[in-house]
């Protein structure tokens, strides 16, 4: 089983290679030591910063053994400022700095007289605001987002934060599926790390990244992720909330494709977006207990970036596995990676689960989805559960990764508040939280009751952690 992110390992090395000599994407090396030497060799472009960069190069003893690495960052003048006023309010020192140079004399030569200082002086090299600054030593590696509460907790309130922000990479599609940064698990650890008064701010900068991402568009009408029995019909309309209230913090929401490497690297944030978790759970409940028998058609509903359809995909290899998904750039991204992969058994088509109409009732054999029904009105939701039921066969098995429904209206009061900052998403003016539908989904939906009332049946609910629940049923 390839764990999210590791496939076709030959063929990825010489793709992003391949992008390296072009010049396309920029993927920062991590490191890990002491620093050596450094100098500031240059200038370069503003980037989301949007302020004009100094290069800097330098040296570090890696940890454990003697062997040096060259490292490289970018940082503003304003970043300098920065660092000058963490020394001197956190330092004693022996030897202090000469004042930073004013930013009318900031140049090559200045910031790298200033910089030598701060290597003369043993407290500042081996301090952590250093290192941060050098982006060293953090890669984030050790943050559980959503997989328990006591790690969400723990980085919600105890996590260190970096003095500076990581060296962003620039990964475009040569690299798609590269492996999480260190900018990228620290832009994501700062959307909570923020206040709610802080949202705002935080959301120009998330975009300022997003934009440097790769935009994954097609035909203007979107015929090229129809499916065929589509192509001659009415396009595709949108439900309201779709792009009013936008989930997750995401500039432009599903619908902008730049969005589509961050919620690829969800993988490592959530459970069931993480393939070898999807895998272990699918194959305990329907192959290992009460094995689903003669699986032709398998439907992965919201599919998002694919990942739990290219699993369905490798279970039931004898299968033809659909992913559907509202948003375009998705589609193209789902199939751009299953190619990579060589996942011949699945395919991707724009479709909304509302209204899945070119697809047969009563020929599914299996659905899934992940993370789909707390994102939507009520209304809407309650309209993909009764289509999942209509396309799905009887005696056929649905599966979903979802949200829990708290039967406990105390539990129910403080997620909801806990998620949407007691904010309706109506409100257009509003700061609704990450997940501006969970009062819908927990209040309105009532998932494991709604399922009975459409005629499901052996409709369970399985506990996983705070965030998250499996519910089965059968038709």
């Amino acid at each position: 089983m390839m764990n999210p992110g590791q496939v076709n390992t030959s063929l990825l090395f010489l793709i992003l290679n391949i992008g390296n000599v072009l010049g396309k994407s920029y993927i920062p090396a991590y490191i890990e030591g002491t620093p050596l030497t450094g100098q500031v060799v240059g200038n370069a472009p503003a980037d989301l910063r949007n302020e004009p960069l100094f290069r800097i190069e330098h040296k570090v003893q890696c940890n454990g053994n003697l062997k040096e690495e060259r490292g490289l960052v970018h940082r503003t003048y304003t970043e300098f400022q920065t660092l000058d006023e963490l020394i001197r309010s956190d330092f004693w020192l022996t030897n202090p700095p000469d004042d930073l140079p004013q930013e009318t004399e900031a140049n090559v030569e200045t910031l790298n007289l200033y910089l030598q200082l701060l290597y003369s002086e043993n407290s500042i090299l081996n301090s952590v605001i250093f290192a941060d600054f050098l982006s060293i030593n953090w890669d984030g590696k050790d943050i559980s987002f959503m997989y328990s509460i006591v790690g969400f907790l723990k980085m919600l309130l105890i996590a260190r934060v970096p003095n500076f922000m990581p060296e962003p990479p620039r990964i475009e599609k040569d690299a798609f599926v590269s492996d999480e940064t260190p900018f990228e698990r620290y832009l994501y650890f700062i959307a909570f790390k923020n206040s709610r008064e802080d949202t705002p701010e935080y959301l120009k900068f998330f975009k300022s990244y997003l934009d440097t991402t790769p935009s994954w568009e097609g035909n203007d009408d979107n015929s090229d992720v129809l499916h065929p029995s589509q192509l001659h019909s009415v396009p595709l309309e949108y439900p309201y909330f779709y792009n009013h209230t936008y989930v997750h913090f995401l500039p432009g929401g599903y619908l902008n494709s730049k969005t589509v490497r961050m919620s690829y690297l969800g993988n490592s944030k959530f459970t069931f977006l993480n393939e070898t978790i999807l895998e272990e759970w699918l194959r305990k409940l329907y192959f290992d207990q009460n094995p689903v028998q003669e699986v032709k058609n398998v439907l992965d509903v919201g599919t998002g970036t694919g990942g739990s359809a290219f699993v369905l995909g490798k279970l039931f290899p004898e299968a033809k596995i659909t992913g559907v998904d509202m948003s375009p750039g998705y589609i193209r991204f789902c199939r751009a990676h299953g190619k990579l992969r060589n996942a011949s058994n699945v395919e991707f088509y724009q479709g909304n689960a509302e209204d899945l109409s070119f697809i047969s009732s009563n020929s599914v054999d299996f659905i899934n989805f992940a993370y789909v029904l707390h994102e939507m009105p009520a209304v809407n939701s309650k309209k993909v559960v009764e289509e999942m039921f209509r396309i799905l066969k009887p005696g056929g098995r649905i599966n979903g990764f979802e949200v829990p429904f708290f039967r406990n209206p105390i539990m129910r009061y403080v997620t909801i508040l806990f998620n949407n900052w007691n904010e309706d998403w109506h409100n257009e003016d509003g700061n609704q939280g990450p997940e501006p539908y969970i009062d819908e989904y927990e209040n309105g939906l009532r998932l494991p009751h709604y399922m009975e009332e459409i005629g499901f049946t052996q409709v369970n609910e399985i506990s996983y952690n705070y965030f998250e629940s499996i519910f089965m049923a059968t038709k």
